[in-house]
Formats: C-alpha cells, sequence, structure tokens
C-alpha cells in the first residue's frame, strides 16, 4: 500500500482480524508508527474487553498496515503519514465504540497474515528483455526441458546517472542509482530524432526519475544492447524534479487517443467512486470524499467526457497558476514537492497530498523553485482502464 493512498478502515461488526501488508520497497518508518498506532487501538479493545467481561459486546475491527512505495516521493523519515493514518484508525475505533454493539455468543479471536508481493518475480529490475520464441512453443514437450525463453538485453548496464535528490529508502538501501522500476519500453522506429535513434530502445526508469536509451544491434535470433556513446556517464532524459516519475514513453496524444471509446461507454457510479477513493482523493475533494489539494472538481460537472479525459489524462498540458507546484529542497538534505499555501517573511506553508502540510522557516530552505509538472502525475491510465475511466465520470457527473 502506498503512502499517499487512503488509510485503510477498521470493518464492521465481523470476526476480528488484523492483515500486516508488507511490500518489498517502503518507509520502515512510517510503517512501524502506523503499526503502533494500529496496536494501540487493538489494545484498546482487549481493555473494552475485561471491562465487559459479563457481557461480551465487543466490537471487531480490521487493520491493515503497509509501506509507502519507493515512486512516493512524499517527505521521509517523519511520522507525519503514519501520523494521519493512525488518527484514521483512531477515529474509526471511536465510531466503533460509540455505535450500536453486537451480542457475541463466542468468545473474540485475532489473526494476524502476513501478505508477500511477489515484486522480486517481476523483471523491472532490469531494462528490457527479448523473448525470440513464445513460451508456449517451448511448453509443447513436456518430456524436454526447455531453455530460459526471454534473453536479458542489459546484463550490465543497470548503473544510473540520476541528476534528482536521492529520496531516503529504509529497505534496500542498496538499489541507489541501481535500475529497480524499469517500465514504459518503447521501439523509436522514426528518424525525426537522427538515424542514430532509429530502433533504439526508450526505458522509463521513475524511481530515478529518469528515462535511459539503449541503442540494439542484431545478434543471430536476438539483439544486443549497448548505452550510447554521448550518454555513457548520463541519461537521454533526466530530471531533478521528484514529480517527474516518467512511466510510460507513449505520447499523451496516443494515450487520450486510446480513449475516445469512454464518451460511449456506460459508466457504473457506484463503482466510479471507489476508483474515485483509490486513485483520485489523495489530492482531490469531492462529494464529501477525499483532500483538498488540487483543482476543484465541481467546476467540471457539467463539461464533456472529452474535457475530463484531457486533464486526466494530460494534467501538464495546462497548469493553473494557483495550482503550480514547488520544488524545495531544505538544509537537512529534504526534497519535497507540495503548493504553497501560506507565506510570510520568515516561512511558508507546503501542502501536499492527503492534507500532510509542512510548515518551513525561510532559513531552513535551500532552495524553492516552480516546477513544469502538474502536481497530478502521468500514467492515472495504468490504473484506470477506459471502462473505469467511464465509471469514474459517471461518478463525477452523477
Amino acid at each position: 500500500m502506498n503512502s499517499d493512498s487512503p488509510a485503510p478502515r477498521a470493518g464492521g461488526l465481523q470476526p476480528p482480524s488484523c492483515a500486516l501488508a508488507a511490500a518489498p520497497s517502503g518507509d520502515f518508518k512510517s510503517s512501524a508508527r502506523g503499526l503502533a498506532f494500529a496496536l494501540a487501538a487493538l489494545c484498546l479493545l482487549a481493555a473494552c474487553a475485561v471491562r465487559h467481561a459479563t457481557t461480551p459486546r465487543l466490537p471487531s475491527v480490521g487493520v491493515a498496515i503497509g509501506c509507502g512505495a519507493d515512486q512516493n516521493p512524499n517527505k521521509r523519515g517523519t511520522p507525519d503519514l503514519a501520523d494521519a493514518q493512525g488518527r484514521e484508525i483512531a477515529s474509526e475505533v471511536k465510531r466503533l465504540f460509540l455505535g450500536p454493539w453486537k451480542e457475541l455468543s463466542t468468545a473474540p479471536t485475532a489473526r494476524a497474515k502476513r501478505i508477500e508481493l511477489d515484486y522480486d518475480k517481476l523483471p523491472n529490475s532490469t531494462f528490457a528483455y527479448h523473448y525470440p520464441l513464445p513460451d508456449h512453443y517451448l511448453a509443447r514437450n513436456p518430456h524436454v526441458p526447455a531453455p530460459p525463453p526471454s534473453v536479458n538485453l542489459a546484463v550490465i548496464l543497470g548503473r544510473l546517472n540520476p541528476i534528482s535528490a536521492p529520496l531516503e529508502r529504509f529497505n534496500s538501501p542498496q538499489s541507489l542509482n541501481n535500475v529497480t522500476s524499469a517500465c514504459g519500453l518503447g521501439v523509436y522506429r522514426d528518424t525525426l530524432l537522427g538515424a542514430g535513434f532509429s530502433q533504439n530502445l526508450f526505458i522509463c526508469e521513475p524511481v530515478h526519475n529518469l528515462v535511459r536509451r539503449l541503442a540494439l544491434t542484431s545478434s543471430g535470433v536476438t539483439f544486443t544492447a549497448a548505452r550510447a556513446a554521448d550518454e555513457a556517464a548520463s541519461e537521454f532524459l533526466a530530471s531533478t524534479d521528484n514529480w517527474f516519475r516518467p512511466e510510460q514513453t507513449a505520447s499523451r496524444a496516443a494515450v487520450l487517443a486510446s480513449y475516445a471509446s469512454v464518451a460511449s461507454l456506460k459508466g457504473d457510479a457506484t463503482k466510479g467512486a471507489a476508483h474515485f477513493t483509490a486513485s483520485c482523493a489523495a489530492c482531490h475533494a469531492y462529494r464529501g470524499l477525499g483532500h483538498a489539494l488540487g483543482s476543484d472538481l465541481a467546476t467540471f460537472r457539467t463539461k464533456p467526457a472529452g474535457d475530463f479525459l484531457a486533464a486526466i489524462l494530460d494534467p501538464n498540458a495546462a497548469i493553473e497558476p494557483r495550482y503550480i507546484a514547488y520544488n524545495v529542497d531544505t538544509k537537512d538534505d529534504r526534497a519535497l514537492t507540495g503548493l504553497v499555501t501560506d507565506e510570510t517573511a520568515t516561512g511558508l506553508t507546503l501542502a501536499q497530498a492527503n492534507s500532510v502540510k509542512d510548515k518551513l522557516l525561510r532559513s531552513d530552505v535551500k532552495t524553492l523553485r516552480p516546477s513544469s509538472l502538474s502536481l497530478m502525475p502521468e500514467g492515472i491510465e495504468a490504473a484506470l482502464p477506459p471502462q473505469a475511466m467511464a465509471d469514474l465520470l459517471a461518478w463525477l457527473r452523477e
């Protein structure tokens, strides 16, 4: 669970459970503090069990604690995000205590489960694989051990050259400046950039805010990949902005074209509300849900689907001045991005997702510069395919 996701909410009056979701990359300190809040809530319930020993009317509580993904550029090493999550849990526990209780016929039990996510099995720690022969052909003869169907095109090309300030990593710190999130691979088949760029691979690496270019050379039935001579110690594209986060090499125009059918799809508003909570509520408040950071969605309610799609899928096409994000580097080596909501002669307030606010003294700020990118990242189509987008628009326009 990303730390910029909405905090998990406790369950209804069901058998108690506690699910601990641990992703392999994230903010250990924030997770530990959030877990402390959850355990405090469970201890409160245990105390209630003693108090009501003669009348065992206990509410249930389900708590899910996760860790922030490396792709989240919010501030690290502080309890702010975990504190917000803990307050959500505490609020839900309070609601359960004050709400109607149900008699239990048996003694309550608690369960804990650790969920392992198979990120290590995914090839995003390597820039590119080539599959000369589809695996289903190799699987035809079960009596012959088949060789691996893939060829790693970039075995020794994983070291990166980022120019953005590194964010704190509390697990796998050795992965700094090494590829951990390769995605959005594209093959350039034109010559507008120059003949030397034709048939080159371009791969996004959002954790380090860069795009790598690899030149391909035929080698039998497959290829070899190498760095371009003029990029041996640099990247094809890199940014100092920790919100850059490139995720695909497709143009925004191509993405918008692929969503042209959304206007004709029938959306489910109920599902749309769930999509809003999962993908939009961290920065937008609408119809009683979410956090007010980004633009007011009520002003879009009567607009056509095309306007919604352009704003959602191509957020950098037009940025209102009042929503210009600022990148802040502090003297204690923190890299922050958000909206400047309050300014005085001696300080400023930087608003971020999930209602997180940093009050900074100007004397503690090393650099403050406006970003050329919207706070809303590109690539939301990865979480909202056309039908899900139609559901979201149905709810927004309901």
